[in-house]
């Protein structure tokens, strides 16, 4: 892995998702990028130079001032980068640079009508990075102190066709050193065609690891309880593609587990 990109605007809520950062950025040996992005309010021809330039040493003052509070531990390499764009384009442009790298982004989450009017920069960079992403909630249970030991992986049995997200995700979890859990969630309707496939896919690409089928109401709720059943640290799930039209409409699992998970979730894009 080259990088860990970990967009910050300084806040509290930023600052939560360091400690999972931190830690695998020395268990990988990887260095953090830290970004923050900046754009004008509104366009001045008489003030643009000037608030630009005011803005900019603002930001800057506010990232050293950051990164001289995170320095802490000598085996992680931290660096701080202001930028004048937006956050999915910036971290666009650095993912065409270092293509082996992974998003690490803090969350508050958001419930309701503020998801589909309002977003957010974690469901706006889902939906146009290539690279893994880590979406840590803001209450987050893994705390500074944790040990990332155990990961659900939430298959819904279309997985094989992406031989490259499995490939990495087995990667990340032996250079973390990790337990992977392999789970799928059934509403029970289709009768047992499911599970067979679940365990014919669980069998063939993740033979070593413990596999869990259950039955929930919904996906999400059954992400939930089989995350509580193993006592897993963190979710791991595959984005899907969906047309822009459905997806405002019916939002994606992985968009949905993002937003209301008080785990962190790694979300990996089909190949």
């Amino acid at each position: 892995m080259n990088r860990i990109f970990f967009p910050t605007d300084f806040s509290d809520n930023s600052r939560a998702a360091l400690p999972v950062a931190m830690r695998l950025a020395k268990t990988l040996h990887t260095p953090i990028d830290f970004i923050h992005t900046y754009q004008l309010p509104y366009r001045s021809e008489a003030l643009t130079d000037n608030l630009l330039s005011v803005i900019r040493e603002r930001c800057e003052s506010d990232m050293s001032d950051w990164i001289k509070s995170v320095q802490g531990d000598p085996e992680v390499i931290c660096e701080g980068f202001c930028e004048f764009n937006g956050l999915a384009q910036e971290l666009h442009q650095r993912a065409s640079v270092h293509p082996d790298s992974l998003i690490v982004l803090a969350s508050q989450g958001a419930s309701g009508w503020s998801e589909v009017l309002l977003g957010s920069n974690a469901v706006s960079i889902l939906h146009s990075t290539k690279l893994p992403v880590l979406i840590v909630p803001s209450k987050t249970a893994w705390g500074a102190n944790a040990s990332p030991n155990t990961w659900l992986y939430a298959s819904d049995l279309n997985d094989e066709r992406n031989p490259k997200a499995l490939a990495w995700m087995k990667s990340f979890i032996a250079q973390i050193g990790a337990k992977l859990v392999v789970s799928h969630v059934q509403d029970g309707s289709q009768g047992d065609a499911p599970a067979q496939d679940f365990l014919h896919f669980a069998e063939t690409y993740f033979p070593e690891s413990e596999h869990h089928l259950s039955v929930a109401r919904t996906v999400e709720t059954g992400i939930y309880d089989a995350v509580r059943k193993v006592n897993a640290n963190g979710i791991i799930l595959v984005s899907r593609r969906h047309h822009w039209l459905r997806d405002a409409f019916k939002p994606r699992t992985s968009t949905n587990v993002a937003y209301h998970t008080t785990y962190p979730v790694l979300i990996l894009r089909e190949d």
